[in-house]
């Protein structure tokens, strides 16, 4: 998962932007599950101001 600044205004006002492919969050956060880190990876989702899901291509 890659963090960058994107969408429109959140360039300029500076937010923290979270960008990533919808396919790949639902398959971490399904083998984090599994592995006991669910937990931290959702916090990790949580500190982004702005979350981007890409679905193009499903």
């Amino acid at each position: 998962m890659r963090i960058h600044k994107s969408g429109g205004g959140a360039i300029f006002w500076r937010i923290k932007t979270r960008y990533t492919i919808t396919a790949r969050i639902i398959k971490m956060l399904k083998l984090s599950k599994v592995d006991g880190t669910y937990l931290k990876e959702l916090e990790k989702l949580v500190k982004s101001e702005l979350l981007i899901l890409d679905d193009f291509g499903l």
